[in-house]
């Protein structure tokens, strides 16, 4: 599934921010401090699931969003354990996702 080549949603079940596989920098200004913005889940209307992914670099404040192909169990299973269709930092803390091992 498109997205999952780059992250580990796993740790999102448990209202914890997603683990990068790969390291992520910053495009514009080279810094790898990169900060869990938010998640959102949502249903395209021919029945895709989504989970979008935001990041802000802490160096220049650049936010990047990633698109994660998931299941309609796991947008199910995501809304019951978030109580609605989003979380932000301010549900898992100020993370840097670099930090959170691969």
């Amino acid at each position: 599934m498109m997205g999952r080549d780059i992250w580990d949603i796993l740790p999102l079940f448990e209202k914890k921010p997603p683990k990068p596989k790969i390291r992520l920098v910053c495009p514009w200004c080279g810094s790898s401090a990169i900060y869990f913005k938010d998640a959102q889940v949502f249903c395209r209307r021919n029945g895709q699931y989504r989970l979008t992914i935001a990041l802000k670099c802490e160096g220049c404040a650049h936010t990047a969003f990633f698109g994660v192909h998931i299941t309609e169990d796991e947008y199910y299973k995501l809304r019951e354990a978030w109580g609605t269709d989003r979380i932000d930092y301010t549900d898992v803390g100020h993370v840097c996702i670099n930090l959170l091992g691969r």
